[in-house]
């Protein structure tokens, strides 16, 4: 079946437990797009410290890709106005969707003849190998650094940002304003190939509105990461 484009939808993964899910999916011509298909593990570097900081929560757990394999796949969506925008619920024949029949749909009250329906459907998918690509922000998103004259890392890449991102936000509007902004991602992460084992990744940003661009290299063989220019080296060391 076809679903409009940009129907809202949770997509769970993993049975029986849910280990990845995104709530912002985008369905067309039987084939869906998610951004946020991330398994959460624990961050093995979360300490006492890092518990106390405002986005202690957030910085307990490091996303990582889904490894290759087969996974349960579970669709969700009601149809009202609090789920979909209004031009999808008129092509689906108004709120509740009434119109829709099939195995892929449940009815919110199967006692009544005009029960609204909601999509409940699960399916088996493949989920392939990382590409380079991904597979080289994985890397350095969760490589723990050492920067000369100050140490290892009390964290990896990944929770850095995040620390800097919510301090550089509590400072700004601390010494500018409210509308001060900090750091906040822009493109977010790149990755570009030097050659066939040799990545560049970038985290694209603005910092108080002005662009930056922190720049690490990634040898995929050896998974050696390590930090190119200034920002990445301000981003790649948190101390203990």
């Amino acid at each position: 079946m076809n679903f409009p484009d940009g129907m809202k939808m949770w997509v769970n993964v993993g049975a029986p437990d849910v280990i990845a899910s995104d709530d912002d999916v985008q369905v067309y011509n039987s084939k869906f797009e998610t951004r946020a298909l991330w398994q959460r593990i624990p961050n093995p570097f979360f300490n006492s410290r890092m518990a106390k900081f405002p986005d202690g929560a957030k910085l307990k757990f490091r996303r990582v890709p889904l490894r290759a394999g087969r996974y349960e796949v579970h669709f969700e969506a009601d149809f009202n106005s609090g789920w979909q925008r209004p031009e999808v619920l008129r092509t689906l024949g108004g709120e509740g969707a009434k119109n829709l029949h099939g195995k892929m749909f449940r009815k919110l009250n199967p006692d009544v003849i005009d029960s609204s329906q909601a999509l409940d459907y699960s399916v088996a998918i493949e989920v392939p190998v990382l590409t380079p690509e991904a597979k080289a922000i994985s890397l350095v998103k969760a490589a723990v650094l050492t920067v000369p004259g100050l140490g290892r890392s009390a964290t990896d890449v990944e929770a850095n940002i995040d620390l800097d991102i919510g301090d550089s936000a509590l400072l700004a509007k601390t010494f500018h304003g409210e509308n001060a902004k900090g750091i906040l991602p822009a493109k977010g992460w790149i990755a570009r190939a030097k050659d066939k084992d040799n990545y560049e990744v970038i985290f694209d940003y603005t910092d108080d509105a002005a662009p930056a661009q922190a720049i690490w290299s990634v040898e995929l063989k050896t998974g050696v990461v390590r930090y190119v220019n200034e920002h990445a080296k301000n981003l790649s060391w948190t101390p203990d």
